[in-house]
């Protein structure tokens, strides 16, 4: 798990949002706020400044703001 979402960071720029959601994007937002939620101390989970700001800017959408569980 920790491999995978460092590799995702590694290609992060590429899932901001420009046009209409791809399915990498909406994946990758939706297991990073999983992971931030289920394992919020994680050691084992890095620190990822490039996911998390692909997770904000794609929340900040209207699609995504509205789904979003309350």
């Amino acid at each position: 798990m920790a491999e995978g979402i460092v590799r995702l960071e590694a290609v992060a720029d590429t899932m901001m949002p420009a046009q209409a959601p791809r399915l990498d994007a909406i994946v990758t937002v939706t297991a990073l706020d999983y992971l931030r939620f289920r394992f919020p101390d994680a050691p084992w989970l890095p620190a990822l400044p490039k996911l998390d700001a692909v997770s904000r800017a794609w929340r900040e959408r209207a699609s995504f703001a509205k789904t979003m569980p309350r």
